[in-house]
């Protein structure tokens, strides 16, 4: 989600940008998929006030994330396109399994605004999404137990010199969810 939101800012900015230009601009993701169509559009009051209780978990689920995964193999996809859908390629249906839930974490997300991501970042994403790991750690979650400092990073990224499509071993992924090979995109 805190991807979908960070792509939304971006695209709004793209798209004023090509708009003052007088350019063209091309949305990587169609309506009503857009962060601003269901998740503070016409879309999410379609959902929650029509079709009641579970619509929004059922959009996200069985549309959204279909939608997403299958987006590079269109016809004609662009780069973004293709990074989109790989980010979503393994994603089956969201952690959250009620609508409260889901709602409040979209509502939480979507107060992300650009001013609230600092330019010191190089991932703007993974400074919100590290706010959120120490307090995991607190409630005796393991996901605290993940957390690398950015200088940590830094370090890391200066000393490996990854490029894009190439294979990256990391003897440190113990999780079996994660791979000890990661490939570059």
């Amino acid at each position: 989600m805190f991807f979908l939101r960070y792509l939304d800012i971006m695209e709004e900015k793209e798209e004023r940008w090509a708009k003052a230009l007088r350019g063209t601009y091309h949305e990587p993701i169609e309506p009503p998929y857009r962060w601003r169509g269901w998740v503070t559009g016409g879309k999410r009051h379609e959902l929650s006030e029509e079709h009641g209780l579970g619509s929004v978990l059922s959009f996200v689920n069985d549309e959204l994330f279909p939608y997403l995964k299958n987006l590079g193999e269109t016809s004609g996809a662009s780069d973004k396109q293709k990074v989109i859908s790989e980010i979503f390629r393994n994603k089956e249906k969201t952690i959250l399994s009620s609508q409260t839930n889901l709602l409040d974490a979209l509502d939480g997300v979507q107060r992300l605004s650009e001013s609230s991501i600092s330019d010191q970042h190089i991932f703007p994403i993974s400074q919100a999404f590290e706010g959120l790991l120490p307090s995991l750690g607190e409630k005796k979650n393991d996901g605290g137990q993940f957390f690398t400092p950015r200088e940590v990073i830094r370090v890391i990224v200066d000393t490996v010199k990854p490029q894009v499509g190439k294979t990256v071993y990391d003897p440190c992924a113990v999780q079996a969810a994660f791979s000890s090979k990661h490939t570059i995109i």
